[in-house]
Order: C-alpha cells, then sequence, then structure tokens
C-alpha cells in the first residue's frame, strides 16, 4: 500500500540516507481492502477527527440512521429491479422513475449499471474548510455523482477552478455502504475501483517537501464505479478536530 516520491529539491525518487528508494503511505485508498476483508451487509465510514460531541450525540445518531434507511431503501428498489430483469419481467412506471431521479437511462444495460456496490454520502453546506466535495465527473466511464478532492482538479484550468469555487457542498466523510449485491453475496470491491484517479500531492517528508503517488482515494477513486447518492445533512454533525486548537472553537465548548 506504499508508494513512491519525488524529492523535489534533489530532483530525483525519494531516497533515505543509504541511497535506497523510500516509499511512503498511499493514503487513504489502501483502505480499500480493509474494507473489502469486512464482508459486511452495511458499513458506516467517518473521517476519525469528526469528533462526535456529547450534548449531540442523539441528534447525530438520528442522521447516521436518516442515512442508513435511505441506503437500505435505495438497495431494496435496486434489488427488486435486478430480480425483475432477471425473470424477465417488465418494469413499473414506478420503477423507471426510480431510475430517472438516479440519472439512470432506461435504455441503458440496467443489470451493468445497477449491480454494483451503493453509497449513500452526506454531504454538508460549504463554509470553507479544506476537502472534497460532490461534483458531476465525465471520463471514460461516463458520467458519474463523484466525490472529488482538491488536488485532483486542475486549478490551473479557469473552467475547473471556476466550478471548485462555485461548489456548494463539502464532502465530512458520512458514507453508509452498501456491500452486497440482490443474491445476497459480497461484491469484490477492488473491482470497482477507478485505477486512473491516482494523483499527486504536495508532502513533507523529514523536513523535504515531496511530490507523493497517492492511491485513488477510499471516497473517492476506490468508489468510483459504485452507486452513489449524495444527501445534505446538518452542520452540527460535521466537528472535526485537526489540532488541539480545534477543541476550543464554540461547538466543543459546548457554546
Amino acid at each position: 500500500t506504499d508508494t513512491i516520491s519525488w524529492d523535489i529539491a534533489r530532483e530525483d525518487i525519494l531516497r533515505d540516507e543509504n541511497g535506497r528508494i523510500k516509499t511512503r503511505p498511499g493514503g487513504h485508498g489502501a483502505l480499500i481492502l480493509n474494507l473489502n476483508n469486512l464482508q459486511a451487509d452495511i458499513v458506516f465510514v467517518k473521517n476519525i477527527d469528526n469528533v462526535q460531541i456529547a450534548h449531540n450525540a442523539k441528534r447525530e445518531l438520528y442522521w447516521k440512521k436518516v442515512l442508513a434507511g435511505y441506503a437500505l431503501d435505495l438497495k431494496q428498489q435496486r434489488d427488486n429491479i435486478l430480480l425483475s430483469i432477471q425473470q424477465g419481467e417488465e418494469l413499473s412506471e414506478k420503477q423507471h422513475e426510480w431510475l430517472r431521479n438516479l440519472d439512470i437511462d432506461k435504455n441503458a444495460d440496467l443489470g451493468k449499471a445497477l449491480d454494483r456496490p451503493l453509497r449513500v454520502c452526506g454531504m454538508i453546506r460549504n463554509s470553507g474548510d479544506p476537502g472534497g466535495g460532490p461534483f458531476w465527473t465525465k471520463t471514460a466511464l461516463g458520467h458519474s455523482r463523484q466525490i472529488v478532492e482538491g488536488p485532483q482538479i486542475d486549478i490551473g484550468n479557469p473552467d475547473q477552478k471556476k466550478v471548485l469555487e462555485s461548489a456548494t457542498h463539502f464532502n465530512p466523510v458520512d458514507i453508509v455502504c452498501v456491500l452486497k449485491d440482490f443474491r445476497g453475496e459480497a461484491y469484490d470491491l477492488l473491482e470497482f475501483v477507478d485505477p486512473n484517479t491516482s494523483f499527486i500531492a504536495d508532502k513533507f517528508d523529514d523536513g523535504r517537501k515531496v511530490r507523493a503517488l497517492e492511491l485513488p482515494g477510499l471516497w473517492n477513486g476506490a468508489m468510483a464505479q459504485w452507486l452513489t447518492v449524495f444527501v445534505e445533512v446538518p452542520e452540527f454533525t460535521f466537528n472535526p478536530v485537526k489540532n488541539v486548537n480545534d477543541l476550543l472553537k464554540p461547538a466543543h465548548l459546548g457554546v
């Protein structure tokens, strides 16, 4: 799960004091292997630095249930359609409406379009926090909803920079994942990774500035081919603690 880096000052691959190539952790995308090994029906994914505040616990739990309930409803609808297709039955108008709501073309190969892992991603209003957000993307795989991180965006491109700056929502990493298909069998999640979404990020290694190769991010390229739905959740569900000073923010002080 480690990757190589480029030593900017030396204009060479990053090496240790003995001249051997030095690797670094390849980012949270490596966790797709852990997720794949769980073999669970549903998994909640949340950033470790999003620290729950005691007096908000019940309200946060409610929104976790909302996301999970929606994910289960989507799974049931998806499974019913796939079963209908398997049995050669015509889809109902309600099922066609469900497909339209997910922006799935009724003339597409519905088996291929629907038979994949599913995720419901909570999103909050963008208030300037660093991190990714929900976007429509166009790749070789077609148009799809994706969580895109800043390093993936070419801010040298005026059009892309404008889209980034006009983003209305932010990804707090509050995701409910459905990992089994309509037969009750676990997906091989590695089949749904987009390897072309690896990216380069500026990092520091022992004081040296390096450009590090990062694996497709867990909620970015590692889930690129999942069925994806975004849901707005309240801002109080996101309370990041990046450093000790964040504990002095009003929310953590109970103000």
